[in-house]
């Protein structure tokens, strides 16, 4: 993954999370929406997480 797209990549996270706060959501249902790795979404949230 291109450094440029990582925080495009994680605002999409942050909104599909919101927007289906009720839903079970998994790495692969989210890696299915941006088109990358589930393991690419997890370290996505885990370097974001630990920002927080």
């Amino acid at each position: 993954m291109r450094a440029s797209t990582r925080f495009s990549d994680a605002i999409h996270i942050l909104c599909f999370l919101k927007v289906y706060e009720e839903a079970r959501i998994t790495s692969d249902l989210l890696s299915s929406s941006i088109g990358i790795s589930p393991v690419m979404v997890r370290r996505l949230m885990g370097t974001y997480g630990r920002l927080a």
